[in-house]
């Protein structure tokens, strides 16, 4: 029993960390070039706007929503008022709130016409990497697997705790709430599926991760079926984790273009910003950090942590498989 849960648990962290991380590590370059674009560009580019919504040719984009701001004869709608004609027209590249799902559907999920040189020397420095740690030993590796997996974990959960006392825990509530809510005629959109692809991923990765450390430090020994429940709750923290943390980093938040020094001010415009609570934690969370550099460099962390953790899975693997090989030879060696 044990050996398959730990066979499920190798093959799904190996062979679902290096793709997914390479398909981003791919479409980083074209993510930020569309970024850059939507943000300072003109506000009528495709690429800045939510693929499952189609708008017509005189209409506006805001909030996954299609609005007639301007007339056929360039004259201002009268159905709207100053106040909606300003934030629509303000708000309506999808840019100013990149979700996950727009980056995944529009780069990870198109094809690259070409090789990236950027997914060779990644793939060859953590080739590198495990190579070096394995040649290290076994009691250094030991170190260096207990700091894969603690390291990223306390770094999130930091962040986590800091974010809710940020922005209030009632409002931290009510937006986890509203977004873990279910919604089942989401289920039929494009958006839904490539969010729970993200989520899944990510937090499939880490609890794997977790799983297999642990696993190898105590020999193999432990209970299946607790660790399979270990790994199902820990797949569930993640996932919430997910939604508070990872999806806004890997999402853009127009934060800079909105800061101001009032704090009330501030937050009166995150909220025209980020339009219903199911949408906060892409547009106010990861904001609060770009206000400062203490706040970016926080940011930098989380990245790191977030690269820390994807390797956890591949040096855990090596390491076990070192120890399957080396374990029998070092016994016949002494007999």
């Amino acid at each position: 029993m044990m050996a398959v849960m730990q066979a499920m648990l190798l093959g799904s962290s190996i062979a679902v960390s290096p793709v997914y991380g390479a398909k981003c590590l791919g479409s980083l370059h074209s993510a930020v070039a569309i970024w850059l674009s939507c943000s300072f560009g003109t506000r009528l580019n495709s690429n800045c706007y939510d693929i499952s919504v189609n708008c017509g040719e005189n209409e506006l984009q805001s909030n996954s929503r299609c609005y007639q701001i301007f007339n056929h004869d360039g004259s201002i709608n009268d159905q709207y008022t100053w106040e909606e004609v300003v934030q629509i027209i303000t708000n309506s590249s999808e840019a100013l709130r990149q979700l996950p799902t727009q980056i995944y559907a529009n780069e990870i999920l198109r094809p690259a016409p070409y090789s990236n040189d950027l997914i060779m020397s990644g793939a060859t420095f953590v080739n590198a990497l495990v190579a070096g740690v394995a040649m290290l030993g076994m009691r250094t590796y030991m170190k260096i697997a207990k700091f894969l997996v603690v390291f990223p974990v306390v770094i999130i959960v930091f962040l986590t705790g800091l974010i809710l006392r940020m922005i209030g825990f009632q409002r931290a509530l009510l937006s986890l709430g509203d977004a873990l809510a279910p919604h089942f005629g989401s289920l039929l959109t494009l958006r839904a599926w490539t969010d729970a692809i993200i989520h899944v991923m990510t937090s499939l990765c880490v609890a794997s991760g977790m799983m297999i450390v642990i696993s190898s430090m105590k020999r193999f020994n432990n209970n299946a079926i607790r660790d399979t429940v270990f790994v199902i709750f820990s797949d569930i923290l993640c996932t919430i984790l997910a939604c508070l943390l990872i999806s806004p980093i890997i999402g853009y938040t127009a934060s800079q273009m909105y800061t101001t020094s009032s704090s009330e001010s501030f937050m009166y415009k995150m909220s025209y910003l980020a339009g219903e609570w199911n949408q906060l934690p892409y547009t106010l969370l990861p904001s609060l950090f770009a206000r400062s550099g203490a706040g970016l460099g926080m940011l930098a962390v989380l990245y790191i942590a977030i690269i820390v953790m994807s390797l956890g899975p591949q040096v855990t693997w090596v390491h076990i498989r070192i120890c399957l090989a080396v374990t029998p030879f070092l016994s016949n060696f002494r007999s």
